[in-house]
């Protein structure tokens, strides 16, 4: 923004502390506006949790303001949310400054896969498919399309990220805190028997930050840093093959891959969910120099996280061919790690003036985002099928990323047309962070381009109301070397996958390759924020 049911009650009174002048005691904002802030918090604290993460897991900024200046906001920003873009704008705060908003982020994703669909068909009298009865379906996978899931805030327009920055500044110093999530996409649903199911039948994943954050000035130099709290929850749900065929005999499992093969009977897929959660600190440092009246450079840094996550596993054994005796988990446990990668934004803004007004600005950003660090997403699971001494380890589920860095180029602009409205254009570059051969449907970085469009109205009394747009283009992607395989649990074929007499390719999951195919996608972003300044 520019001129003018226990966790949540938890966090309000931790809001206590944090603002007690300018929330809760009696003095200072007049009654009726403390009310007001006081409520917003409080719906915001409720919703956290629904808020999403996501080169890598991201899509464009979070912000009406960063939305209409394509990303470009780094050297630019000078309200309470520089606590996220650049914590060294602090220092620009003269007196209060209020930030709420929400941001809606919806995709259009569908996934044809290469192939045909081997399922055995049910017999006449409708029951459950039966080997003795042996024919299969033969047919070419249909498509599949992105639905919104059971998120609570995912709609069919969009996934809904609420975020709130509150600060107070003076000459030259300024601090700041808030609540705000990561701009991505936290929640996704495909058919429970569609092509995909071996990869993903559905997600939601949220990520929210809590940061503290402060600034000050030096001459011509704006130093600031902002400490956070990121919380972590993933929910993963895919369909596992857990066909006892491949049981104490290494030669079957060997030669069993899935789907293609004639002891694939879909009898034994089970339907699989992984949900997990952490807590973990990062940090960001801000850097702003004003070379010239009309020239500032910029540089934000993000630290990377490690989240050290542990949940549960859970299987839906009803309606499978599962024996008795296998049908139960002998340890639900689970644990992973997620690696949140350094992120790196530089900036570079021209300020054009007539008889000392801004009429327009220019800024150009560099970003940088370490999504490397993500070579492979391992589950491993405690338990097994089977109760006491004949336990069917599960061992390691393995979700294979192979990320790259990514990089990007934004430009943006605020044109000053009127004194009480501003206007916001901007375009962005960005090379994709996921290969093709671990191309998957949780996740769909790939090259992208993306245009903004926003507004600035301001109102009486210190208010003001943005809106920001952006669209991200994104080509279709052809895949032709998935290692995105089907997981075969019962496998003799474990790993590290080393066993020659049980693996088919000794160093590779047994299961075959289920992503191949012709992804589509593309991203339509909406902001709207209300900022007040005292």
């Amino acid at each position: 923004m520019r001129r003018s049911k226990r966790v949540a009650s938890g966090l309000v009174d931790c809001a206590h502390g944090l603002f007690p002048q300018l929330l809760f005691a009696d003095g200072g904002l007049n009654h009726a506006l403390r009310r007001a802030l006081r409520s917003m918090l409080m719906v915001l604290l409720l919703l956290w949790s629904t808020w999403a993460w996501a080169g890598g897991y991201y899509q464009g900024e979070n912000g009406a303001e960063a939305l209409g200046r394509g990303g470009a906001v780094f050297a630019s920003v000078d309200d309470a949310s520089a606590l996220y873009f650049n914590p060294a704008n602090l220092a620009l705060l003269d007196g209060l400054s209020i930030v709420f908003g929400a941001q809606l982020t919806g995709a259009n994703v569908s996934f044809l896969r290469d192939g045909v669909d081997r399922r055995v068909m049910p017999d006449e009298t409708g029951e459950i498919p039966s080997p003795d009865f042996g024919e299969r379906y033969e047919t070419r996978f249909t498509a599949v399309e992105r639905e919104c899931g059971d998120a609570l805030f995912c709609t069919p327009l969009g996934y809904t990220a609420p975020m709130f920055f509150a600060g107070y500044g003076g000459e030259g110093w300024g601090v700041a805190a808030g609540v705000f999530p990561p701009p991505a996409l936290g929640s996704a649903s495909f058919p429970l028997d569609g092509a995909q199911r071996y990869a993903m039948t559905s997600e939601d994943i949220s990520l929210a930050w809590f940061g503290l954050g402060g600034a000050y000035q030096l001459g011509p130099v704006r130093i600031g840093a902002t400490f956070a709290m990121g919380r972590l929850d993933f929910s993963y749900s895919l369909v596992l093959d857990a066909n006892t065929g491949v049981l104490g005999n290494p030669g079957v499992s060997r030669a069993y891959s899935g789907e293609s093969s004639e002891l694939y009977w879909q009898v034994f897929d089970v339907p699989t969910t992984l949900t997990a959660g952490a807590w973990a600190p990062a940090g960001i440092l801000g850097l702003t120099w004003d070379v010239l009246p009309e020239l500032q450079l910029a540089l934000s840094l993000q630290s990377m996280t490690e989240f050290a996550l542990e949940g549960e596993l859970s299987m839906d054994f009803e309606g499978t061919a599962i024996p008795a005796e296998l049908a139960k988990l002998s340890d639900d446990r689970i644990s992973s790690s997620y690696t949140h990668p350094w992120l790196l934004r530089l900036g570079a803004r021209w300020v054009y003036e007539r008889a000392g007004e801004a009429l327009f600005d220019l800024e150009l950003a560099l970003t940088y985002e370490s999504w490397s660090q993500l070579d492979v997403m391992n589950i491993d699971v405690a338990g097994g099928f089977g109760e006491g001494d004949a336990v069917e380890p599960i061992g390691r589920i393995k979700l294979p990323r192979d990320w790259e860095d990514s990089f990007g180029v934004r430009v943006g602009s605020d044109l000053h047309l009127l004194e009480w409205w501003t206007l916001r254009v901007g375009a962005m570059m960005e090379t994709g962070s996921v290969p093709e051969q671990t191309t998957n449907l949780d996740v769909y970085s790939f090259n992208r381009l993306g245009v903004g469009l926003g507004s600035s109205v301001y109102l009486p009394h210190g208010f003001e109301l943005a809106v920001g747009y952006q669209h991200i283009f994104q080509a279709s992607r052809t895949v032709k070397n998935s290692q995105v395989r089907s997981n075969i649990p019962l496998s003799a074929c474990m790993p590290p996958y080393d066993d020659a007499s049980a693996c088919a390719q000794p160093g590779t999951p047994p299961g075959e390759p289920v992503n191949n195919g012709v992804f589509e996608s593309s991203f339509d972003l909406f902001s709207l924020v209300v900022g007040y300044r005292l």
